[in-house]
């Protein structure tokens, strides 16, 4: 036997054992988001501007998060507590993770927001999946602290601007995957857009990210109480309590003169403009120069036409609609007058289909070409 193989196998052993007990040790994080130097830890595109203290992170809602080191799992593991100040533009379509550590159900634990607004933890413990989600949902546009707490006696706790809003008590044993790089501004787990109608909608699984502003980020491998939780909201306090606002369709120019088309790049916001090229004639916006109204082709809507009012009401097709094809006959009246201000191009295509009908005997229900 070769005593010297046996010594060094032992010695591999217990460093690696020392090793992940070391990555896993539990310490405080913070990242204020101040610095932000190209590096591997913050990925696609992102900028920067004023926050609540110094400067935070704009997430693009498309391609931002920020990968943390592994090590920072250590403290998600047993009682921590984590913090936030976010600025949501808009909610995503599903589960958004702001501090992430989750690849699937199967294991892990995230602390984020969905798709109404509200904050909460998604985790694997006690053998299944559960959620500690808040009834009460943060504002769009506007900054809002968010704090949750575990501890594996006592459960879940969640919290928005110092105040508790939801909990999940009992014995809770959170399973968690070391594997599995924590991050912030996205959710790992892909996923379904919630409130899904169609089966084959739900087999396209996507990575929903964050949309908005993220600051003062936080993890610590202990237990904050409400009153702590509460001074820390009190601590800091953004100088602009809504830095952002809404988004706006884009249109064109306010002034089209005469009717005609014209070839133009529309602009909607820097964060989606930017995630792919476009030609300086993208776009095709039609003026009429006695309607109040602009039909816009937006490489935004896959060229589907849309109606624009003057004061910038969208009306398309696949929109709200109550209406069939034989009301919409109807209104077209016998003599096939119609106002066409009124009508979607669906409308419109129905109603001219069913006029032409009774002079066209070839025509028949399966011919979508006119």
């Amino acid at each position: 036997m070769n005593y010297k193989n046996i010594t060094l196998c032992l010695f591999i052993v217990a460093l690696t054992c020392f090793s992940n007990r070391l990555q896993a040790q539990p310490k405080n994080y913070h990242w204020s988001f101040n610095e932000t130097q190209a590096s591997k830890e913050f990925h696609g595109n992102f900028t920067q501007q004023a926050g609540v203290s110094g400067k935070c992170l704009n997430f693009d809602g498309f391609t931002t998060y920020v990968n943390l080191l592994p090590e920072v799992a250590g403290s998600l593991t047993n009682d921590f507590t984590v913090e936030a100040w976010i600025a949501p533009q808009e909610y995503s379509w599903g589960w958004t993770g702001i501090i992430d550590l989750a690849a699937d159900t199967t294991s892990g634990i995230s602390f984020g927001i969905n798709y109404l607004g509200q904050i909460g933890f998604q985790a694997f413990a006690n053998g299944k999946w559960i959620e500690c989600i808040s009834n009460d949902a943060v504002p769009l546009l506007q900054w809002s602290h968010v704090a949750g707490v575990f501890h594996p006696e006592n459960g879940f706790q969640v919290f928005i601007n110092g105040k508790k809003v939801a909990d999940k008590t009992g014995k809770t044993i959170v399973k968690i995957n070391y594997e599995i790089q924590p991050v912030i501004g996205k959710a790992q787990r892909k996923q379904y857009p919630a409130l899904t109608e169609r089966k084959n909608s739900k087999q396209f699984l996507s990575t929903f990210y964050f949309d908005g502003l993220i600051d003062e980020v936080s993890v610590k491998p202990t237990v904050s109480g409400e009153k702590e939780i509460l001074a820390s909201f009190n601590k800091v306090q953004p100088k602009e309590k809504q830095p952002l606002s809404y988004r706006k369709m884009p249109s064109g120019p306010k002034e089209l003169k005469g009717f005609g088309a014209h070839y133009t790049q529309l602009q909607y916001c820097p964060e989606w403009d930017r995630l792919w090229p476009a030609g300086e004639y993208a776009d095709v916006v039609v003026g009429f120069e006695k309607l109040p109204v602009r039909m816009v082709f937006w490489r935004g809507t896959g060229y589907c036409p849309a109606w624009v009012s003057s004061n910038d009401k969208w009306v398309s097709d696949q929109g709200p609609e109550s209406w069939n094809w034989q009301t919409v006959a109807q209104q077209a009246g016998a003599n096939g007058q119609m106002n066409i201000i009124t009508f979607t191009p669906m409308q419109l295509r129905c109603a001219i289909r069913k006029y032409t009908a009774a002079t066209r005997p070839t025509w028949n229900g399966n011919n979508r070409k006119f």
